[in-house]
């Protein structure tokens, strides 16, 4: 059996308000022209189709066409979709009859029949030829304590998640006499395949791989947009395929495609790169202060061949900043194929434990914004404010001073 594993398109989403349904259209061509190369018995998307779970309805049209393209593309290969945390469980359901009309299945919700757990949705038969060559298993994006109860003593949150999907893979290991692969998919933190991890981050607790029970052979993760293996024993058990496309300027890894092929049933894993329409770029590459920076990309950005995302780096804090210090990046790049998005500014040493003090109401009048919320992360989370946050509230904090002039 071949797969194509794939997840986190995040369909819809904004680059600091640039709209990029370009760019997605531009990556899910390229997914269609994989499937048209590699002719894999199944796609397997893990979660995050959309980036909000109230997506455009032009975004929606996008999602159904392009499914319809790469079916197109390879139309003996079956497509399972399931849910991941940014998704509507619900509004990815919608058009389930009408996707299972056309080979593809959709899985968002756990279901009950008289109420009885419907476990078979959950389970797609892969077949090439009429032949049947394997099994996949779809688990829509939940919260541990949220999965149906399936056994009477199973009343902790990772306890209700582990009995549920051993409940359905042992529906499989019924079925499958002819010893065929079997691929789960997930959308979810896997302990160990994060640093400087917390027991929940993003809302999403970290699980076992024990938690996933046993029987199957490839666990086709998605939510950490960055590719990375999990192995047991030495074995590839689990991979994050990672998102097709950056969704911020900290992706700046190469992004693919994972093509897992069974030799019996152990996987072999081969990646496929996608080229993105626009590139996230952030110049100057040394540490500048910010007027010396700007004048480095005014130049920079007159060499650009394409149109690219632009965010600005400087040795400058942010509290060193004018107020009108985005506004005179963006003049820079008028004219240019550069997009301005944001500015990196340097960030203050970590204090060591034990260091922090409280403020008076005066030293809270003065003091940056952005130092007391690296302090409060410093308290509550041992570790520095992640890069994606604090370029987001730098960029409230300059929006405000701007507003307030």
């Amino acid at each position: 059996m071949k797969v194509l594993h794939t997840s986190d398109w995040h369909l819809g989403h904004k680059l600091y308000e640039h709209d990029r349904y370009d760019e997605h259209a531009h990556m899910l061509k390229q997914i269609a022209s994989i499937a048209q190369q590699e002719q894999a018995d199944v796609l397997v998307v893990s979660g995050d189709i959309y980036h909000t779970g109230n997506p455009s309805k032009q975004t929606q049209k996008l999602f159904h066409d392009m499914l319809i393209e790469i079916q197109d593309a390879a139309p003996r290969m079956q497509i399972v979709v399931s849910s991941g945390n940014h998704d509507s469980s619900l509004g990815i359901e919608i058009s389930r009859s009408l996707w299972e009309r056309c080979g593809i299945r959709v899985v968002g919700l756990f279901e009950r029949h008289d109420e009885e757990l419907v476990l078979e949705r959950h389970i797609v038969e892969i077949c090439r030829e009429g032949k049947r060559v394997g099994y996949v298993v779809a688990i829509p994006f939940a919260h541990p304590a949220n999965f149906p109860k399936v056994q009477d003593n199973a009343s902790e949150g990772n306890e209700r998640q582990t009995a549920f999907v051993q409940a359905v893979l042992d529906l499989v290991r019924e079925r499958n006499t002819d010893n065929l692969p079997v691929v789960l998919m997930a959308h979810l933190f896997v302990q160990g395949s994060e640093p400087n991890q917390h027991d929940n981050i993003g809302g999403l607790e970290y699980v076992q791989i024990e938690d996933f029970g046993t029987n199957y052979d490839y666990l086709a993760l998605g939510h950490i947009h960055k590719p990375r293996n999990i192995e047991v024993k030495g074995e590839l058990r689990a991979r994050y395929c990672g998102s097709p496309l950056a969704v911020s300027f900290d992706e700046s890894f190469k992004h693919s495609v994972s093509v897992i092929e069974f030799e019996g049933r152990s996987p072999k894993l081969r990646t496929i790169e996608l080229e993105p329409l626009r590139p996230l770029i952030t110049y100057p590459k040394e540490d500048l202060p910010f007027n010396e920076a700007l004048q480095a990309l005014a130049e920079y950005a007159k060499t650009l061949t394409q149109t690219s995302y632009i965010r600005l780096k400087t040795s400058d804090y942010s509290a060193q900043l004018a107020p009108d210090s985005a506004e005179r990046v963006s003049r820079v790049l008028d004219q240019t194929l550069g997009k301005y998005c944001l500015i990196k500014t340097a960030q203050p040493a970590i204090q060591e434990q034990g260091a922090h003090k409280s403020l008076t109401v005066q030293e809270l009048k003065t003091a940056n914004p952005m130092d007391i919320a690296q302090d409060y992360y410093r308290k509550r989370y041992n570790q520095d404010l992640p890069q994606g946050l604090a370029e987001c509230l730098q960029k409230a904090i300059q929006d405000t001073l701007l507003n307030n002039d």
